[in-house]
């Protein structure tokens, strides 16, 4: 079983997306699509999301109310 288009395009991963795409059209005898413009949306989305947000677990604890919540979680559990 291959990863999911949309994970490869997410990753980066066009040409591994583009033959997957091209596979499952072969499968359903279908003419093969032109990925090319979908792989060119992708790329500038990709591009423009230069702030890759990055979270530990301090950030639980950082503003009151979410301290609170997960401490109650963490009593619950």
């Amino acid at each position: 079983m291959h990863e999911s288009v949309r994970w490869l395009i997410t990753k980066g991963r066009y040409f591994a997306a583009d033959h997957v795409i091209k596979r499952i059209a072969r499968m359903n005898k279908k003419p093969n699509p032109n990925t090319r413009k979908l792989i060119e949306v992708a790329t500038l989305h990709s591009h423009s999301d230069n702030s890759k947000d990055t979270h530990s677990v301090i950030d639980l604890f950082r503003e009151r109310r979410m301290g609170q919540i997960t401490l109650g979680l963490l009593f619950i559990w």
